[in-house]
C-alpha cells in the first residue's frame, strides 16, 4: 500500500503538466535511457578488473566496445534500477490521474524498488502477489548484476529513508546513478528545477542517507571511453555519461554498435516512450473517448 496519498499531490500534478506551448523531444527521451544503458554495458565489462588489467587486455586506449555474452551486451543493476525508477514515476502519475489522489513520487519509486528486490531474490516468474511494476514480467530483469550492498539492505529494511531521517550514512553513487528518469520526466512536465532537485534527492535518500549520497542526484564515443576505463565504478560513470550525452545528442546519434546488442533494449525504449507520452488516461482523454 502506498502511504500518504492525498488530493494535494494530484492537484500539483495537474497544475504542473506541460502546456500546449511546451515542446518535448522523443529523441532526447530515448537517447537518455538508451545512452545510459549503453554506457552501463560498456563500463560493466571493465568495472572489476581494475585499470592495470584493462590496459593489459585492451591497450592504453581502453575498451571501446561492449563485451557480448551469448550475443547480448549485459547491463548492470544500475540500468535495472533506473528502469524501476522510471516505472515508479509513471505509476505515481497514473494513480493520480485515475484515482484522484496521489502521494509523493518517491513513495511510488520505493514501491517499485521493492518489486526490483523481488527480481534479485526470487526466480521468474513471481507468484501472484501485490506488485506495482510491470517490469517483474520481464525475465531478463531477474539476472543479478552486482547490486550494491547499500541498495539491497536499504530496500530490505523498507526503502523509507528521508533527508531529515536517514536510514544510514551511505554516500555511495547508487542513489545518483538511477536518477536520470526523474529529471527527464519531471522536466518534461515543466516542474521547476528546485522541485526536480528535491525529488531527485528524496529518491536517492530512500537508500543512501549521507548528504553526499543524495545531493549529486539532484562527443558520445570519446566521453564514454574516458568515463569507463579506470579503476572506479565504471558501469556507474558510464551510465551517467551515457544518459547526459544521449539526452544532449539524441537517440539517433548513438552509434549502432552500442545499441544493436544491448540487453533490455526494447524494454528501455518502451519506458522512454512512456515517459515521453506520459499518462493519457486523464479527464480530457476520457471525454475524447466518450468516457
Amino acid at each position: 500500500m502506498i502511504q500518504n496519498e492525498s488530493l494535494r499531490d494530484v492537484n500539483l500534478l495537474r497544475a504542473d503538466i506541460r502546456g500546449a506551448d511546451g515542446v518535448k523531444n522523443l529523441e532526447q527521451y530515448r537517447g537518455c535511457l538508451i545512452g545510459g544503458a549503453a554506457g552501463d554495458a560498456l563500463g560493466y565489462a571493465v568495472e572489476f578488473p581494475g585499470t592495470d588489467a584493462v590496459v593489459k587486455k585492451y591497450g592504453k586506449s581502453g575498451s571501446k566496445n561492449c563485451e557480448l555474452h551469448n550475443g547480448i551486451a549485459p547491463v548492470s543493476s544500475v540500468t535495472q534500477m533506473t528502469l524501476f525508477t522510471a516505472n515508479g514515476l509513471l505509476l505515481g502519475t497514473t494513480r493520480g490521474m485515475t484515482r484522484g489522489i496521489m502521494g509523493p513520487y518517491p513513495a511510488y519509486i520505493a514501491a517499485c524498488y521493492k518489486d526490483w528486490l523481488q527480481t534479485q531474490s526470487a526466480a521468474y516468474p513471481l507468484r501472484p502477489r501485490s506488485l506495482y511494476s510491470w517490469l517483474v514480467n520481464e525475465p531478463e530483469l531477474f539476472a543479478r548484476r552486482d547490486p550494491g550492498d547499500t541498495c539491497i539492505s536499504a530496500i530490505i529494511n523498507g526503502a523509507d529513508g528521508t533527508i531529515d531521517e536517514p536510514m544510514n550514512q551511505s554516500k555511495g553513487c547508487g542513489g545518483m546513478v538511477r536518477a536520470a528518469p526523474i529529471g527527464l520526466y519531471l522536466g518534461g512536465r515543466r516542474y521547476e528545477s528546485d522541485k526536480i532537485d528535491m525529488i531527485g534527492a528524496e529518491t536517492a535518500a530512500l537508500t543512501h542517507g549521507h548528504e553526499l549520497g543524495y545531493i549529486p542526484a539532484a562527443a558520445f564515443v570519446h566521453m564514454l571511453i574516458a568515463a569507463v576505463n579506470h579503476s572506479g565504478a565504471s558501469s556507474s560513470t558510464g551510465a551517467v555519461t551515457g544518459s547526459i550525452m544521449g539526452t544532449y545528442l539524441g537517440y539517433s546519434s548513438i552509434p549502432d554498435k552500442y545499441i544493436e546488442n544491448l540487453e533490455l533494449k526494447n524494454v528501455i525504449l518502451e519506458l522512454a516512450d512512456d515517459l515521453y507520452h506520459d499518462c493519457i488516461w486523464n479527464k480530457a482523454w476520457l471525454c475524447a473517448k466518450g468516457g
